[in-house]
């Protein structure tokens, strides 16, 4: 089974969320857990209520593991491998949480990752979503 969707909405690098303005990581001694700002978290629900919008939830929840092709459409320089795959970690969240993934682990999915001009490719700037079931 396949399911795809363009999301019209921007890929944010990670490193907004760790070195931007009003940015922080704390890490509690007790718990051991890490915190970042709110911006990262209204940009993670954000994720979640637009693919929720475009393709709600599955009728029963995925039991298979899946191949996810993420790919971003931007104007202008490219982001880092890296940075660009901590921006898109809100995708595979939203993923799960709605059931059209088991996990996010190497065990339940493979990630593709791409970022293409959205001029060359004749596109306005989003992402396009690819859900394989294997």
């Amino acid at each position: 089974m396949i399911k795809e969707c363009f999301i019209p909405k921007k890929v944010e690098s990670l490193n907004k969320f760790i070195f931007g303005a009003g940015s922080r990581i704390i890490v509690s001694s007790r718990t051991k857990r890490f915190t970042i700002n709110r911006a990262y978290t209204k940009y993670r629900n954000s994720w979640y209520n637009n693919i929720f919008a475009l393709i709600q939830t599955p009728d029963q929840k995925c039991q298979s593991k899946a191949i996810v092709e993420i790919t971003f459409y931007k104007k202008g320089q490219k982001y880092d491998f890296e940075n660009f795959v901590g921006g898109c970690k809100p995708i595979l969240d939203a993923l799960t949480k709605l059931g059209w993934i088991v996990d996010d682990n190497d065990k339940w999915i493979e990630v593709k990752y791409a970022q293409l001009s959205a001029k060359q490719e004749k596109k306005e700037v989003g992402v396009n979503l690819k859900i394989i079931w294997t």
